[in-house]
């Protein structure tokens, strides 16, 4: 990247920054913490973290802006922030950088002193974090600290790691640098290279398994010693996992006891008990080892596709059980595949080789076939022109980070203005704000409260299931109720954070706004069997009068319940996130000032609504396959054909179907259509595809 792509970079960042500030009321400080720790979440640099910003000015002083603690992997991680609101953007030096990477780590040493816990306020969320530090200090072996700032960082080092009464802690940064390099990767893996020959003190022997002529495509079988994966996922943690197997640890954290077992009692049987790993790389760099046989020096952008579950409990096994890793080596099978490649090759490697674990397929969530639809609905679909408006706008979803601002930049300068009238940036929608939305008013506050991630991948094994069930559900109206959702969203956010009652006491505005809305959807079907009209929402892009006052009166009330929580649960964030907490919510009465049916609908014609939209895109869908058929040449009839047979997809349904499709009749019936349709399917499962100019 240039100096003047990252100037604009920094640019557009500030004014975004700058007018959601205005927009919503939140600090610009506050805005730019929730930015940095979604994207450092989803590149695999820490947790969700829990925003809670402390400072203490001092030579000694400490800070902190965010925090997330997982018991079970034995890892705290902390977050200190340097936000600069000027014009131009600042460079630090790694003396800058590491001065106040290290004021976090004090954070965390501090904490350990039960003394220093009291003398903060009970009931500030700067007390619930030092106590649950304080507390679980016994099982955190690993502490991560994270610097974000939108400076450009200058080092070409990283602050060393420390150690904190037996914590071992390590230090990583996300500057403006980064955030460009992630925001433009289209939620593919960060560029990481791991200097093996510097951890290891050599190359890394390997043999090569490809064929000698192969261009796009070189593997490599390795024997990947335990001590070397450990400082590997030690340094990089879950940047060096593939995101779906991320998702997949973070869904299922109980250590794997089988092989700690292994590790522990018969190290040396490790390679031949353990099923490996399968991993992907854009490129390795080879070098001969001391004895003269090949090697690799580096890897660049090492993904761990399968075996996450593994690594990760090699890491356990050395941090919280002490064992020796040295007789301990685990077989690797290591693909490289060129950049231009990745998208299409690694989503099957990763698919191919976590069949044997049963792994569903919502793991597979970022390459599901929704998110497309998803896309190519946002791409058609105008919605209707408001009253300052001389045309109607249509709604951006981001099926990877980053897709808008690719997307900006593509259409150059003269066509800029267009695009943005077209698809304005505040009408853009990404993947883990319309799982918020959806898991919102499904009715389940407490895990939206969670985390963006752990409320992705609830709402990916829900869709999953849906798809699964019944793909067509998943049209227009669809896209517009997402859409309404967003526009009640934003909405209810920029109120709370400008009322008056939240400006002064500042804190939980994300619980707030999924508590309240998922009230008043619970409550107008729980009380009036009925729901949102978000149709209405739709027509007008904006909320109803009537919802404003109902949001508007609901939101202090629900605040004041969640702030007050029973005494077992004093820390508020912690019981935001809990099943209890919600059902006490639901279970609130308030008598709101306002009329709603006018705004709603009965769950009758909501169903039927939905049922109808379901059966027009089967419709269209049949006619769209019956065009493909049709122009299908006997060539591919019969490819299509051999390959069913290949896969031992034949059944009496499909064979009749294919038989009257080689004859070349006109018309097919509409149970032969869905013969094909689900023949294709599945043939595209395998990988197979066939399509028609």
């Amino acid at each position: 990247m240039s100096e003047i792509e990252l100037a604009q970079a920094y640019s557009e960042l500030r004014r975004d920054i700058l007018t959601d500030a205005e927009y919503s009321g939140e600090l610009q400080e506050t805005l730019f913490f929730d930015i940095w720790a979604q994207m450092a979440a989803e590149n695999g640099d820490c947790l969700d973290l829990e925003y809670v910003p402390m400072a203490k000015d001092a030579p000694s002083g400490f800070r902190i802006d965010g925090y997330a603690i997982d018991v079970e992997r034995g890892e705290l991680h902390v977050a200190a922030c340097y936000y600069h609101g000027g014009a131009d953007m600042l460079t630090l030096n790694y003396e800058a950088v590491a001065r106040m990477s290290i004021k976090a780590a004090k954070f965390v040493e501090r904490c350990l002193d039960r003394d220093f816990v009291d003398t903060l306020d009970p009931n500030s969320p700067e007390y619930h974090a030092a106590f649950q530090i304080n507390r679980d200090q016994g099982r955190i072996n690993r502490v991560r600290v994270v610097f974000f700032t939108n400076a450009h960082i200058s080092m070409r080092k990283q602050v060393q790691k420390i150690d904190i009464a037996g914590m071992v802690v390590t230090f990583n940064h996300l500057d403006m640098s980064r955030y460009y390099d992630i925001d433009r990767s289209l939620g593919h893996a960060e560029p990481i290279e791991i200097n093996l020959t510097e951890l290891h003190g050599e190359p890394l022997p390997a043999l090569a398994a490809h064929l000698a002529e192969a261009s796009d495509y070189r593997s490599f079988l390795i024997a990947m010693p335990g001590e070397l994966l450990a400082e590997a996922y030690g340094l990089y943690g879950a940047r060096i996992l593939e995101q779906n197997v991320r998702t997949f640890l973070q869904a299922r954290t109980s250590t794997n006891k089988g092989i700690i077992k292994t590790i522990e009692e018969t190290p040396e049987m490790f390679f031949a008990y353990n099923n490996g790993l399968t991993a992907t790389a854009s490129d390795v760099r080879l070098a001969r080892c001391k004895d003269g046989s090949m090697g690799i020096d580096a890897i660049m952008d090492l993904q761990i596709v399968n075996g996450g579950q593994t690594t990760a409990s090699i890491l356990y096994a050395h941090d919280e059980k002490k064992a020796d890793l040295s007789k301990v080596t685990v077989q690797m099978k290591l693909s490289v595949v060129k950049p231009e490649m990745i998208e299409e090759v690694v989503p099957k490697i990763s698919r191919y080789a976590n069949t044997q674990n049963r792994i569903s397929e919502s793991d597979f969530f970022s390459n599901h076939p929704y998110h497309i639809e998803i896309q190519k609905m946002s791409r058609s679909v105008t919605a209707p022109r408001k009253d300052d408006e001389s045309m109607g706008s249509k709604w951006f979803y981001e099926r990877a980070r980053g897709q808008y601002r690719v997307e900006l930049s593509r259409v150059g300068a003269v066509k800029k203005r267009l695009f943005e009238g077209e698809f304005p940036k505040k009408q853009v929608l990404t993947k883990t704000d319309v799982a918020k939305y959806a898991v919102t008013f499904e009715g389940r506050p407490d895990i939206v409260s969670q985390g963006a991630q752990k409320c992705f991948r609830h709402f990916a094994d829900m869709i999953g299931d849906q798809w699964k069930e019944d793909e067509t559900r998943f049209n227009e109206s669809y896209f517009r109720r997402l859409v309404a959702m967003s526009i009640l969203f934003q909405w209810t956010d920029a109120m709370v954070g400008k009322s008056d009652w939240y400006l002064t006491d500042r804190g939980y505005k994300a619980n707030i706004v999924t508590y309240t809305l998922a009230w008043l959807a619970n409550r107008e079907k729980r009380n009036a069997n009925a729901s949102i009209d978000y149709e209405k929402i739709w027509e007008v892009q904006d909320v109803p009068a009537a919802l404003q006052s109902a949001i508007r009166f609901a939101a202090s009330r629900i605040a004041a319940v969640i702030k007050s929580p029973p005494l077992k649960h004093r820390n508020i964030s912690e019981y935001a996130k809990r099943a209890d907490c919600w059902k006490r919510v639901a279970e609130e009465t308030i008598e709101l000032p306002v009329d709603l049916s006018k705004v709603t609908i009965s769950i009758d014609v909501d169903r039927e609504r939905q049922q109808n939209a379901a059966k027009a895109k089967q419709i269209g869908e049949g006619m769209e396959l019956e065009v493909m058929l049709a122009k299908m040449d006997k060539a591919e009839r019969t490819r299509l054909e051999k390959s069913a047979l290949e896969h031992h997809l034949l059944s009496p349904s499909s064979v009749r179907a294919l038989e009257a499709l080689k004859s070349g009749r006109a018309t097919l019936t509409r149970p032969q259509i869905n013969a094909l349709k689900h023949l294709l399917s599945r043939l595209a499962e395998k990988g197979v595809s066939f399509e028609t100019s």
